[in-house]
Formats: C-alpha cells, structure tokens, sequence
C-alpha cells in the first residue's frame, strides 16, 4: 500500500488503523483510543450492525460508542409469568 500515491504511512504500529485525511488528501494510519470522539455532528446514511439508518451522532460521541453499537446487538429482555392455582 505504501507504493501507492495517495497513501503515507509511517511507522507503523499494532493496533493502528488506516484512514483518510482530507487535509493531506491522503491515507495515513493512525491510532485510535478510546478518548477519541466525534468534532461535529454525523448522520448514518446506511443501517451497519445496530445502528439504523438517520441516526445521528452528536460531537462528543465517543467512537468506542459509535463501534460497540455497530458491533453488539441489543437484545430486549422479556419475562413471561405463568400462575397457577
């Protein structure tokens, strides 16, 4: 990947990941932690694991948020009685 124009990698890490920046007009690979969160407002154009499609993410949403939703279903608990006399 490094060969290609549009990607700078440096050093390299476990653990990183690669992502585009629209400053440098290039992919780079950065790290990412779980302080990270969103600057600005995102709207999810398609549904991906349990996020539907239209919901918004506001600025400060942390990203280990944002990827727990896609990644981990909710399951609603149920309870069912049965009496007996």
């Amino acid at each position: 990947m490094s060969d290609l124009d549009d990607v700078d990698i440096t050093d390299l890490q476990d653990g990183q990941v690669i992502a585009y920046n629209g400053a440098t007009d290039k992919f780079q690979n950065v790290t990412i932690d779980g302080s990270d969160v969103l600057t600005s407002d995102v709207t999810s154009n398609v549904t991906i694991g349990g996020i539907e499609a239209g919901t918004t993410f506001t600025a400060g949403t942390s990203l280990e948020s944002i990827i727990r939703q896609m990644l981990v279903a909710y399951i609603t608990p149920t309870l069912s009685l049965v009496a007996k006399s």
